[in-house]
């Protein structure tokens, strides 16, 4: 069975016989004690230092990634499951399974510097994304926690179905999707939008996942059936399963920076499997340490770290250099389809970022506000780098130049106060995280004047602002 979709291609049955000894094309590069039961293994920003989370000596280690060799190992009480280095470059967060909680730690004494609090339960941690924000499932409080990698805050919590297992996202950021391990779920969750959008079933005990490059699929490895399948993440319908190849109990799915290969953890079977992403076909099964469960591809592109949890291991495997090589051109760069939910959604945020930017113009100059960078942020803030706005005469301003016009408009009418609203207001996705909205803008003068334009804009999924929207693009006419 052939299917292309989204760019990539995917093979539902593959004979492995065709691969037969290249195993050894995976060159073993070490294997290092670094504690009982080791669980994530993250990387430093630079690369050069490993950390392992090894829950059954409470303890994190600290590998140089260079020579493989173990440099400290940390206490840390409550059973560290995940580790992250977080966005600073100076700290790692850890979750502790045997607690309610993720704390973070200043290198390189492990101090403690703060905690989030979780529910019981936290596993390996998910992130960065593109807003340097992180996901944790709390396995024994059914929860998703999203937090804020600089500030190390809470930014919110959405529910999900029974035991979750670790997260993925898409590559911007905008989309989670939670395997619930016990009622064979996934939880779809809108981070822009902030909320569940779905829970779809998935198959028997689903442990782990994958978001491809494109955004437009979602692997998730079923342990209870030794597969993966493939669900499209705009509907969350099942497109595709991925049986041979597949080894038994399969955990975790993880892919490397240029996204050409697909590795699946099977704990079952103490091996992994390598997939091509472009084709499905096998490249690879490698035999490594006991109960594998967890893996991380250094960002170099260059290794493959695997921890096996039974035999208290991690093994270093070099991906072979034809691997290696960038095929960003196979890759879909353009953004692909909006999904009806992701376009409704978008519309909402829409709908209340137009709204409540056009009452900051009405406070701005009726100085209801205080002419200070905290207020006039709430507008800085929202305009993307390359915002352009072409004015009903004609005009074309760029952003630096509209921020300095506005900021000196404070207070115009403050003695004589005008009002401003809009009205029928309505959009349309244009792309996945694009949305073409129009509206008619009206400016009433107190001596009665009235005057409305029509404006359409071009607005743009960004995270960390107030409604997950970014201005790119206003086009003003007047209106008779």
């Amino acid at each position: 069975m052939l299917m292309r979709l989204a760019g990539f291609i995917l093979i539902a049955s593959t004979s492995l016989a065709t691969v037969a000894g290249q195993d050894a094309a995976f060159k073993r590069l070490g294997v290092i004690k670094a504690g009982d039961n080791p669980h994530q293994i993250a990387f430093s920003l630079d690369g050069k230092t490993a950390y392992v989370a090894a829950s059954g000596s409470d303890s994190v280690a600290v590998i140089d990634a260079a020579t493989l060799q173990l440099t400290s190992q940390h206490a840390i009480k409550g059973s560290p499951r995940g580790v992250a280095a977080l966005p600073d470059g100076k700290s790692v967060a850890v979750s502790l399974y045997r607690s309610d909680r993720i704390v973070r730690y200043l290198l390189p004494d492990f101090e403690p510097q703060g905690e989030i609090i979780t529910g019981r339960g936290p596993s390996r941690i998910a992130g960065p994304m593109p807003n340097d924000a992180f996901l944790v499932s709390a396995e024994q409080a059914n929860r998703l926690i999203y937090f804020d990698g600089r500030t190390f805050q809470t930014v919110k919590e959405f529910p999900t179905g029974k035991r979750p297992f670790p997260p993925s996202h898409t590559p911007d950021g905008f989309q989670a999707f939670v395997p619930n391990y016990d009622d064979g779920t996934v939880t779809m969750v809108s981070l822009g939008g902030q909320m569940v959008l779905a829970t779809i079933e998935a198959g028997k005990r689903p442990s782990g996942g994958w978001v491809l490059p494109s955004g437009r699929l979602y692997a998730v490895a079923l342990r209870g059936e030794n597969k993966l399948s493939i669900l499209d993440t705009r509907s969350g319908q099942k497109i595709l399963e991925v049986v041979d190849g597949v080894g038994k109990a399969p955990t975790s799915v993880a892919m490397p920076p240029n996204n050409r290969l697909i590795f699946v953890c099977n704990t079952g079977s103490n091996d992994i499997t390598v997939l091509k992403t472009t084709d499905g076909a096998s490249v690879a099964r490698i035999k490594v340490g006991k109960g594998p469960a967890a893996m991380a591809v250094h960002p170099s592109g260059e290794s493959l770290w695997v921890s096996s949890e039974r035999s208290d291991e991690v093994t270093v495997l070099e991906i072979p250099e034809q691997w290696r090589g960038d095929i960003t051109q196979d890759v879909p760069e353009l953004p692909t389809e909006a999904s009806p939910q992701e376009a409704e959604e978008m519309d909402k945020l829409c709908r209340k970022e137009v709204l409540e930017l056009h009452r900051f113009f009405e406070d701005w100059f009726n100085a209801v506000l205080t002419d200070s960078e905290e207020d006039f942020s709430r507008f800085a803030n929202v305009l993307a780098d390359d915002f352009e706005i072409i004015g009903p005469g004609g005009d074309r301003v760029q952003r630096l130049d509209l921020l300095q016009r506005l900021r000196q408009s404070f207070g115009r009418n403050q003695s004589k106060p005008m009002r401003i609203w809009v009205e029928n207001f309505s959009s349309r996705p244009l792309a996945q995280g694009l949305q073409v909205v129009t509206y008619e803008e009206w400016q009433e003068q107190p001596d009665g004047d009235k005057r409305g334009r029509l404006s359409t804009a071009l607005l743009r999924r960004k995270l960390d602002l107030p409604n997950g929207v970014e201005w790119v693009h206003v086009h003003e006419t007047w209106l008779p």
